[in-house]
C-alpha cells in the first residue's frame, strides 16, 4: 500500500485515458504539481498538486513534478490532452500546504 503515487514519463506512453486508469488503480492519492488537462484558458490539474498527511503526528506535504519535457523527448501523441509546466512556472500557494512541518519533493526524470 502506498501513501501517495506520482506519474513518471512512462505512465503517459499509452495516452491520457490509460494514464488515468492505471494511476487510479493504485488506490492511493495521486500527486502531480505540474500536469494539467490541456484545455484552453483553464488551469485544471490532472491530479492533486499536493497531498498532506499526518505521519506519527507530523504533517507531511508531498509535491511531485513530472518531467516537463515529456512531450518533446517522447512522441508528442503520447501526451495528447495533457499540458506540463516547468517547476519554475508551477505555483504552489501557501494555502495548498497549510502548517506543514516537512515537505518531500519528487522531481521525476
Amino acid at each position: 500500500q502506498y501513501d501517495a503515487v506520482s506519474p513518471g514519463n512512462w505512465e503517459v506512453v499509452y495516452g491520457k485515458d490509460q494514464l488515468l486508469k492505471v494511476m487510479g488503480g493504485f488506490g492511493a492519492p495521486i500527486v502531480s504539481s505540474n500536469m494539467f488537462h490541456d484545455v484552453e484558458d483553464q488551469e485544471s490539474y490532472l491530479f492533486a498538486p499536493v497531498h498532506v498527511q499526518n505521519v506519527a503526528g507530523v504533517r507531511v506535504g508531498l509535491l511531485a513534478f513530472n518531467d516537463p519535457t515529456v512531450p518533446v523527448r517522447q512522441d508528442p501523441s503520447y501526451s495528447t490532452g495533457i499540458r506540463f509546466t516547468t517547476q519554475r512556472k508551477t505555483q504552489i500557494s501557501a494555502e495548498m500546504i497549510p502548517s506543514v512541518t516537512t515537505t518531500s519533493i519528487q522531481l521525476g526524470t
